[in-house]
């Protein structure tokens, strides 16, 4: 879908320091499309758009860390792994207080 090459060319002509700040503005607006959505806006295309935007700047990011990228990966793990024990735990507490 996208090639490292393209990132490499944003990166290239817009230069790492750009692209740093372009990334965080990227996360403000997807911020404020959730923050709409929780007061109950139908903006779910807008919220996709900004979605996807944080995703292509996160490509750059990658490409910014290259040898490092799998550290990227690696807290993903844990983070994913985490999150099924949350899930798992608040399951169980859910399934004791209908049995109780």
């Amino acid at each position: 879908m996208y090639t490292k090459a393209l990132m490499m060319c944003a990166l290239q002509r817009w230069g790492i320091k750009t692209q740093y700040v372009k990334t965080a503005e990227e996360c403000a607006e997807l911020i404020k499309e959730c923050m709409k959505a929780m007061e109950g806006a139908e903006n779910l295309p807008k919220l996709a758009e900004e979605i996807a935007d944080v995703e292509i700047m996160c490509m750059q990011m990658r490409v910014v860390l290259g040898a490092n990228e799998s550290m990227i990966d690696a807290f993903i793990f844990k983070k994913l792994s985490r999150l099924e024990q949350i899930i798992a735990a608040e399951e169980e507490r859910e399934n004791k207080k209908k049995e109780g």
